[in-house]
């Protein structure tokens, strides 16, 4: 984690940042989020023994790395903003910032430091849990900024590429990977609420799960629409 940081020194590709009012920055860089995560599950005030034990704080069962030791890899990006969470309302005004490693370009959001915290939760879906990571062509040119409708529908052409166009067989894959998803979510969300006293932090988890619904729906169809809409848009 780093702090007042002018913007003038750039950004990180694959990372994301949060900028406070008060110039404070926190840079979710692969480096610092392992680096700040590492201290603080290491930590017996922040993690006690109770809690490094509990069932719900191992690995989830559908996690490739499942049964082995160590902690879920989804945590670390929350645990690097803990401490902001407690320091800041919920309706702090944040600007967020990711620099997208596969284009190139930089994306910008100005908003409050809760729906902030949903680009953390996709941050730690698609960089950090394991199960995500086996997907990662799934999430290509996808970023954490995103709306969940925009993250769904690139979603659904990537595995509609990765299938060959094959309709019913992108179907298939879909329920699967939103199934899947779905239990990686709840697994987190119970991992986090040993942790954190924060409603925030939670909710914004939580809030993936409109996610895994979006991709269980007739997703052609949203497509088809989405289409239509930007037609009549650029009429």
């Amino acid at each position: 984690m780093t702090d007042d940081l002018s913007l003038e020194e750039g950004f990180k590709a694959g990372a994301l940042y949060l900028v406070f009012s008060d110039g404070k920055r926190i840079e979710f860089s692969f480096e610092n989020v392992r680096t700040f995560a590492g201290q603080y599950l290491d930590s017996p005030k922040h993690i006690p023994d109770h809690v490094r034990h509990a069932v719900d704080f191992q690995r989830c069962c559908v996690c490739p790395e499942a049964g082995e030791a160590g902690y879920c890899h989804a945590l670390a990006p929350y645990l690097t903003i803990f401490d902001k969470v407690d320091k800041y309302p919920s309706y702090e005004q944040v600007q967020a910032f990711y620099l997208d490693p596969a284009t190139n370009n930089l994306s910008f959001k100005k908003t409050s430091l809760q729906n902030a915290l949903q680009y953390v939760s996709m941050l730690s879906v698609i960089d950090y849990c394991e199960f995500g990571r086996q997907y990662r062509d799934y999430f290509f040119m996808v970023t954490p900024l995103m709306k969940m409708a925009d993250i769904a529908m690139r979603i659904y052409l990537n595995a509609f590429w990765l299938c060959g166009g094959d309709k019913e067989q992108t179907a298939l894959r879909l329920r699967k990977f939103s199934g899947v998803l779905a239990i990686t979510i709840d697994c987190q969300v119970k991992r986090l609420r040993l942790i954190s006293r924060s409603d925030s932090v939670l909710n914004a988890f939580v809030l993936t799960h409109v996610l895994t619904g979006m991709l269980k729906e007739d997703m052609d169809k949203t497509l088809k629409e989405g289409f239509e809409q930007h037609k009549r848009q650029m009429m």
